[in-house]
């Protein structure tokens, strides 16, 4: 038990004290799925290291007994479209959050390399206009996170209490649509199963929405650089005068420093950019790919249920909204990089380059000619995400939604 204890002080420990990464703002949601067991984890400490890679094997084996558990269920129900239409609701979200998991802790070192760095370029700009800059980047992170983990805290205890009113009013079922081998009419097989259900609900829900939060967190920060790049080209002016011509020469070295800067800084921005993009590239297709059958599948649902009075309708509705609201965000926060990356030539033409030497304005030429090229976030390499997919998608889904109706009710 003291073992037990000693572990568990030292992994505190290395989070909390030993990590200035985990401690660092826009670690938080990643610190929560390292608690829940399925983000990577190093130690100097060899027995640190195994006690929590095998917690962290329990937990994978638990989501992949979730998978096994809902695939048996779907099988089970197949011929009957409500009930694998309703199956699926929440075995899509099961074996895509297994997946997505899986891919990005095959990352996780380039993650963690890129996190540093947008760490240190995050403390490493302090003037008052930087401090602005950064604090709406942590308040725009709070507030996605709120949203999500308010969605969170509706959703998951709605999905209880539809199971609980089934088990007082009958037909008993459980929360989530899954196998298990018990009889329901048996209060402690049920109660048992319920629990068990919780606990695997909550943690796979809870690991879906961090891993939008991390995704997200990323963005922001690389958007809320580009801000600070965006800001410092504009006060390019204040290095370079045509009016002070005793000083001209000084002014023009600085102003030859400053542009050398700024093309460096804008580099390492769309390396940043690329990386993410290799990194999240798979998640994002997947993330697109399970959403769309999601919107499609309870689609579905609401439209059997709206000529019918059932308690489940407004569940499946708010799931709906919430299936949406999350495919625009992943939409919209890749658009913002590009839009981002294009900002910077805009801000390089609106200063005063026509009053600058052939030499100063190569510099801002290459500024310019670097932002017309912006890096393409795709998902899996197969499209670029942006807010134009989006109605893309809104408008194929809605199509499909329409064609499987039509197909149900011959």
């Amino acid at each position: 038990m003291l073992n037990c204890f000693e572990l568990f002080r030292k992994i505190l420990q290395w989070v909390n004290f030993e990590s200035e990464l985990y401690r660092f703002p826009f670690s938080r949601h990643i610190n929560v799925l390292f608690f829940l067991g399925v983000w990577a984890f190093d130690s100097d400490d060899r027995m640190v290291t195994h006690a929590y890679g095998s917690y962290r094997l329990v937990t994978f084996l638990i989501l992949v007994s979730c998978v096994i558990c809902q695939g048996i269920d779907f099988w089970m129900a197949l011929g009957n479209l409500e009930k694998m239409t309703y199956n699926m609701c929440t075995s899509v979200v099961t074996l895509l959050t297994t997946i997505k998991l899986l891919i990005i802790l095959q990352r996780s070192d380039s993650l963690r390399n890129m996190r540093k760095m947008l760490m240190r370029d995050y403390y490493g700009y302090s003037s008052p206009q930087d401090e602005i800059i950064k604090r709406h980047a942590l308040d725009e992170m709070n507030f996605l996170a709120k949203t999500y983990l308010g969605a969170l805290s509706v959703f998951l205890p709605v999905c209880m209490l539809i199971g609980f009113f089934s088990y007082l009013w009958g037909p008993r079922e459980l929360p989530f649509p899954s196998f298990f081998p018990i009889n329901y009419d048996i209060p402690s097989q049920y109660n048992i199963a319920f629990l068990i259900e919780v606990y695997c609900g909550a943690l796979i829900i809870t690991s879906a929405i961090l891993l939008d939060l991390v995704v997200f967190g990323v963005v922001i920060q690389i958007a809320a650089q580009y801000r600070i790049l965006h800001k410092d080209i504009l006060t390019l002016n204040e290095f370079y005068s045509k009016q002070n011509e005793v000083n001209i020469l000084l002014k023009r070295d600085e102003t030859v420093q400053y542009l050398k800067k700024i093309i460096s800084r804008q580099k390492n921005l769309m390396r940043y950019v690329k990386k993410f993009e290799w990194c999240f590239n798979e998640l994002i297709f997947i993330h697109i790919f399970g959403g769309t059958i999601l919107i499609i599948v309870n689609g579905l649902q609401v439209l059997k249920m709206s000529y019918t009075i059932n308690h489940k309708l407004m569940y499946e509705i708010v799931y709906l909204v919430l299936l949406i609201v999350d495919m625009y965000y992943n939409c919209h926060y890749m658009n913002i990089l590009t839009l981002q990356c294009k900002s910077l030539g805009d801000a390089a033409y609106s200063i005063d380059w026509y009053e600058m030497d052939a030499g100063l304005q190569k510099y801002l030429l290459m500024v310019i000619m670097q932002a017309q090229r912006p890096p393409r976030i795709t998902a899996g390499k197969l499209f670029v995400v942006d807010l134009n997919t989006f109605l893309s998608l809104m408008k194929n889904t809605y199509s499909w939604l329409m064609l499987f109706r039509q197909i149900e009710m011959k």
